[in-house]
């Protein structure tokens, strides 16, 4: 920071001051050439300025921390009267950092672009953009950057045209104007690139701008083109006028932003509950502020069709917390038979509920599986049922009295649940009722989750049946009856 008097003809000497620094006396060169501290330049008129430099050991940590950098600091000089009288002048001024421009990015304000806002800076040629790409960590419980290495932007103060490696990125992708004082960027949505080459890191931020995830930007005014910011935080500059500067805490200056988004990281009960399917996600990136609220949706997982406005389900009312749930009932014979999949998306109020969700999303719900069945879609869920359970009793004889009890076996992944614990394993227990003999109903078997079926060890002697198992089912004929008392 240069600060610029003139000189008064009767002082004796003078001190400047930086803020709440310590005051430093000024050396002028008249009075010692070699060791002066100003700078001198007399005009046409005679009039005499003095110029004196802080450097960035003086300013200390004001211009090295993001958080101070740029803001208006005050700076006073005084001269002194051959007699001790002084008087003095200030003026507020400060360099050229990112914590003067007032970043704002909008949350949950928009379904496929984050806004963002900053104050022009005069001096500046343009404007550094740092994005990172967020998460939700579920070990944590909060979100996380992707990577620590950012992506880079650069913004042209005069054209307002954005770059990134020398390339410029075109408006459907990243738009910016200005506004009076303030610059405006529009960071939109834009599907991945067809074909087998893996996407950079700025594509798939790109892809995931509807997902709701936080985005966040760090901005950095720079007095050229040329200059840099690393992704240690340190300017290296290409001009003349400063040397590579290091920031610190850009971290505590960035701001995020985010659009409506959907429930990320859903997970569907698997053969947990006899007639519902329960459901789990996390929310996406919303403020105190945020008037949106989750609508679930599913689709059967045996059928293409995509997740679509007739398979929404209900509103939800709005819940704060990070994780919500929701309980699916299953009515029908289809429902409780067939594995379903969801997903939730957030509408505001009024919203359309009909729009899809991107392609970058449902792929991602594809891709993810559970941790409690490996083979199958986190978010693909089904009620525990039997499908195709039948008795059927054989004709002729004493086969008459042989009754032959089936099921189909489940036609879905590895199944790790169910109601009973069977030797420490999870298992599908099997009833009978024998109303000959008792009312209720009496276990004769179970089948562990590698669908091996096991017939009850030791039963009471009046179940009056014998239990044998085959591969996927039992076999149980009565004991001790005959042609004439027959059985139930």
């Amino acid at each position: 920071i240069s600060v610029k008097w003139k000189k008064l003809e009767a002082a004796e000497s003078y001190s400047i001051q930086f803020a709440n620094s310590a005051s430093v006396p000024v050396i002028l060169p008249e009075n010692d050439s070699e060791n002066a501290n100003v700078t001198s330049v007399t005009n046409s008129l005679g009039q005499t300025f003095y110029t004196y430099t802080f450097n960035r050991e003086a300013l200390g940590t004001y211009c090295t921390d993001a958080r101070t950098s740029g803001l208006a600091r005050n700076i006073s000089v005084s001269a002194t009267s051959a007699v001790n009288d002084s008087v003095s002048g200030s003026v507020e001024a400060c360099t050229m950092g990112p914590a003067g421009i007032s970043l704002h990015s909008d949350v949950a304000k928009a379904e496929k672009q984050i806004a963002s806002t900053w104050n022009k800076i005069p001096a500046a040629k343009g404007y550094i953009i740092n994005r990172y790409r967020n998460s939700w960590n579920e070990n944590e419980s909060a979100w996380t950057r992707d990577s620590a290495t950012p992506e880079t932007f650069y913004v042209d103060a005069e054209t307002q045209t954005v770059s990134s490696n020398g390339e410029t990125i075109p408006q459907e992708q990243m738009q910016v104007s200005l506004n009076g004082d303030s610059f405006k960027l529009l960071d939109k949505y834009v599907a991945l690139p067809s074909g087998d080459t893996p996407p950079s890191q700025a594509q798939t931020t790109q892809s995931r701008i509807p997902w709701g995830i936080p985005i966040e930007y760090t901005v950095v005014p720079v007095l050229n083109s040329s200059d840099k910011l690393n992704k240690d935080g340190k300017m290296q500059s290409r001009t003349s006028l400063t040397e590579d500067l290091p920031y610190s805490s850009l971290d505590d200056i960035s701001k995020k932003g985010s659009t409506f988004g959907y429930g990320l990281n859903v997970r569907a009960s698997k053969a947990e509950y006899a007639d519902q399917i329960k459901i789990e996600w996390d929310r996406p990136f919303l403020d105190d502020e945020s008037e949106v609220t989750p609508i679930v949706y599913r689709k059967y997982a045996d059928e293409p069709n995509d997740y679509t406005d007739k398979n929404f389900m209900t509103d939800i009312v709005r819940n704060n917390n990070s994780t919500l749930s929701y309980d699916v009932p299953c009515y029908t014979e289809d429902a409780l038979v067939r594995a379903q999949e969801f997903a939730v998306k957030y509408i505001p109020v009024g919203g359309d509920k009909k729009h899809p969700f991107v392609d970058s999303f449902t792929q991602n719900l594809s891709a993810v599986k559970d941790s409690v069945s490996p083979t199958e879609q986190r978010n693909k869920g089904y009620a525990f049922y039997i499908e195709d359970f039948n008795a059927t009793g054989l004709s002729g004889g004493a086969e008459s009295f042989t009754e032959t009890v089936s099921w189909r076996e489940w036609d879905f992944d590895a199944k790790a649940k169910g109601p009973e614990d069977i030797n420490g394993e999870p298992a599908y227990t099997i009833w009978q009722k024998n109303l000959n003999n008792a009312p209720g109903w009496f276990q004769v078997g179970s089948m562990n989750a590698a669908g091996e079926v096991s017939p009850i060890q030791n039963a009471p002697s009046w179940y009056a049946t014998n239990i044998q198992a085959s591969a996927s089912g039992l076999t149980l004929t009565p004991t001790g009856l005959n042609d004439s008392t027959g059985c139930n």
